[in-house]
């Protein structure tokens, strides 16, 4: 194999791989990379045995071939490099890489690298990026990590919608024309596709085996996640209305309630309590150690007590821009409370805790 490749282009391609190598003892194979040279495209690719990432691209000196070595020790001395470019070429032991001087890197052939297999493509939609990892980003806030609901452990996208939830806590926004059936993304698979551009159109296709994530430079492969059959209906708590709402910024809420929370912590599992009280608005821990009033608007309703877990509550509330305007709308003590603001297109729901009638 022989490929001559600016620089900058192996720095990028290399950035994007690194996050897909695996670390496992029992099949080592996965500590290396995949360098590929054919027909003037340069590939490189990582796994963990589960999940692919492929980064690809051009270069005009070329011999086609395929080597493995070990991803951490190439990974960075490409980063460290800066010349122009970089030339590669091997032979049946090694790897010659020429840029300030010349390194050599044994290659691995204990076995074979996992096979990514190349099977038949339906184009299921695409999206744009920088849209697709915002959501991901905000949704992550509203995955389970329980096992026992495994398929709450992804994220959910339908033809209308994103929704994660971990029978706590909800989360819904639009995402409309990205899938034409819905997918169950697991949570690491949807860690990688950080690594597309914000500016890249990103296609998503379903094989047999597989969901794939293709770009003009980087490829993701990775299992569905099974039980999209079991995932919760999330239109019996988004499709309520909701009669009370107040708002305020979200920055002075959230060094309220994380004020607060310090006393939420000894008993009750983090609860805390928004009370709503002749027109005003408290924030409280249970055992009323500590309590501070907030100045709002908004229709307030009856009053009414509001017991949330005070951790999910900041876990929320730190998805979103503190400056912005938080809303924060509820029917009773008893259903779960919306949370969302003016400008965020993801919308929060936080099921209330349930106290002994003594508190």
């Amino acid at each position: 194999m022989k490929a001559t490749i600016s620089t900058s282009t192996l720095q990028v391609m290399v950035q994007k791989v690194g996050p897909g190598v695996g670390n496992s003892k029992i099949l080592p194979v996965t500590q290396y990379l995949q360098l590929t040279v054919n027909d003037g495209v340069f590939s490189i690719t990582s796994t963990n045995a589960s999940s692919f990432v492929c980064a690809v691209g051009m270069v005009d000196k070329w011999e086609p071939g395929s080597i493995l070595v070990k991803a951490d020790t190439f990974i960075k001395l490409i980063q460290k490099t800066k010349t122009d470019e970089v030339r590669l070429s091997s032979n049946d032991n090694q790897l010659t890489v020429h840029s300030h001087g010349v390194y050599k890197q044994a290659l691995y052939r204990d076995r074979e690298f996992p096979h990514w297999e190349k099977e038949e493509l339906s184009l299921l939609g695409t999206v744009e990026a920088k849209l697709l990892k915002k959501r991901l980003d905000v949704h992550e806030g509203a995955v389970s990590s329980s096992m026992v609901r495994p398929e709450m452990t992804g994220f959910f996208i339908g033809i209308d919608r994103m929704v994660t939830t971990d029978d706590t806590r909800l989360c819904v926004s639009d995402l409309s024309g990205v899938s034409s059936r819905n997918i169950l993304i697991p949570a690491p698979l949807a860690e990688l596709l950080n690594q597309f551009d914000d500016e890249e159109q990103i296609r998503i296709y379903e094989s047999a085996k597989a969901l794939e994530f293709h770009s003009d430079t980087l490829q993701i492969r990775g299992p569905e996640l099974l039980g999209l059959d079991r995932y919760p209906d999330s239109n019996k708590v988004s499709g309520q209305s909701f009669r009370y709402q107040f708002s305020l910024v979200l920055g002075d809420f959230l060094d309220t309630v994380d004020r607060v929370s310090l006393f939420s912590d000894t008993y009750y599992s983090f609860a805390i309590v928004i009370s709503i009280e002749s027109g005003y608005v408290y924030i409280t821990d249970v055992l009323n150690q500590t309590r501070e009033a907030v100045e709002v608007s908004g229709d307030l309703g009856p009053d009414v007590r509001l017991v949330l877990n005070s951790q999910h509550l900041l876990g929320v509330l730190n998805r979103f821009n503190r400056d912005g305007v938080l809303m924060v709308s509820w029917n009773n003590d008893q259903d779960p409370v919306r949370i969302r603001t003016e400008s965020s297109d993801e919308t929060f729901y936080l099921t209330t805790v349930e106290l002994g009638a003594n508190l």
